[in-house]
């Protein structure tokens, strides 16, 4: 029937749009999301610099995102310089869906699609654990264009869904899908930090790729608290990091060191190695002469 001819172009017509205009296009989203962070930090950074008063106030917070330039405040994920996602095709089959009343079947057969985009998205963290593979990215930097792609998709899930006065999703749609894809991530970031923060140079990179992640997440309002646990588990990798260069430095200091006690005889030598030692002497610390006031007792 012309119905059914009318339905089937016009689903046509949006998974062709899915397919070129979103899921092409994920990882420069996400680029341009990561660049457009970095540039916020960047900014808050040198406005914090210039007003101790800022320094309480996080990426995100309300005070930060009132301070903001226009061009990171006003910046379009889906239109600028990068990219171009139109999205009249989905305003037409909306309407064409509508004018036959049957928007329920655009709903269901667009979020069978989402989920087919979400599944292509984890294809190669599935295909890893298929193999018992669990060192899924090669790089910081494999994780960092995987990333790109996992921001990109929920953030155009988060942008059309709004646009689209949630008539195709539902408004928690993209809080679950982003729930339940964390669920499957999480835990191999947790391997690859284990496998790739073998420095302190490795730590501050994985840091800032998963630290700017969580930023952007942040600010398209989903929920990132599991996301702080890989930020705490960089901190511990560092802390022991620092403490094993430190005990590694300590003994080769105390190799060449001269054992033998130093002798001191009087309050000028006393000064001496007192201003040679590492930490802060005490305005109200014991002096010299209560030292030898005590020892004559």
């Amino acid at each position: 029937t012309l119905r059914s001819m009318i339905l089937e172009e016009a689903r046509d017509q949006i998974i062709k749009w899915i397919n070129l205009s979103i899921e092409k296009q994920l990882t420069t989203v996400g680029e341009t999301l990561f660049r457009n962070m970095e540039m916020n930090n960047e900014d808050w950074e040198k406005q914090c610099d210039n007003d101790d008063l800022l320094l309480k106030f996080k990426i995100n917070s309300p005070i930060e995102k009132s301070l903001r330039s226009n061009d990171i405040k006003y910046f379009d994920p889906l239109y600028n310089e990068d990219v171009e996602i139109d999205l009249s095709p989905m305003f037409h089959t909306i309407l064409v869906y509508k004018a036959v009343d049957d928007l329920e079947k655009l709903k269901d057969e667009f979020n069978t699609e989402v989920l087919r985009k979400r599944d292509r998205l984890l294809y190669p963290i599935t295909e890893a654990l298929a193999n018992n593979t669990s060192n899924v990215f090669k790089s910081n930097e494999a994780l960092r264009i995987f990333l790109f792609q996992v921001s990109g998709f929920f953030i155009v899930d988060r942008i059309v869904s709004i646009k689209c006065n949630y008539e195709i999703r539902e408004k928690n749609s993209p809080d679950d899908l982003f729930a339940s894809v964390l669920k499957n991530i999480l835990p191999i970031i947790k391997i690859h930090i284990d496998n790739h923060a073998a420095t302190p140079e490795k730590i501050d990179e994985l840091n800032d790729i998963l630290g700017m992640f969580l930023q952007i997440l942040q600010s398209y309002e989903y929920n990132i608290e599991s996301l702080y646990d890989l930020l705490i588990l960089l901190f511990e990798k560092f802390i022991n990091l620092k403490v094993e260069e430190f005990a590694i430095t300590y003994e080769d200091f105390s190799a060449i060191d001269d054992p033998q006690a130093t002798l001191v005889n009087d309050e000028k030598t006393y000064n001496i190695y007192l201003d040679a030692c590492f930490y802060n002497y005490r305005a109200n610390a014991v002096s010299y002469t209560h030292l030898r006031a005590h020892e004559t007792r």
